[in-house]
């Protein structure tokens, strides 16, 4: 990711026990800076917008939308079926904005 110019902002699990960083120093350094990126102001503004963006979406689709409980049978047609589930939701929020940007001018 260096090489292109991109930093990594990814939020951690906890994890039991200590990590082993035997012979990986570039990792080691890597996991580093990533993590004080992410307790950085500008990670935290990252960790608002996807918890406003992302997650808020998905906690909708899972309430309201039903997702919560899903009659079918194989992992791969629960996916499918939140795949068309969540599109939908995608093409509605992409509906609404232009329309509302049809009507008001924004």
């Amino acid at each position: 990711m260096k090489s292109y110019g991109v930093r990594s902002y990814i939020p951690e699990k906890r994890q039991k026990g200590k990590r082993r960083w035997a012979g990986k120093a570039d990792e080691q350094q890597a996991t580093y800076e990533n993590r004080r990126r992410v307790r950085g102001d500008y990670g935290k503004r990252l960790l608002r917008r996807r918890s406003e963006l992302v997650e808020r979406s998905f906690a909708h689709c899972y309430e309201t939308g039903g997702l919560r409980r899903c009659h079918l049978r194989g992992r791969e047609n629960i996916l499918k079926r939140q795949l068309i589930h969540v599109g939908a939701f995608n093409l509605s929020l992409i509906c609404a904005k232009s329309w509302a940007r049809a009507h008001h001018g924004s």
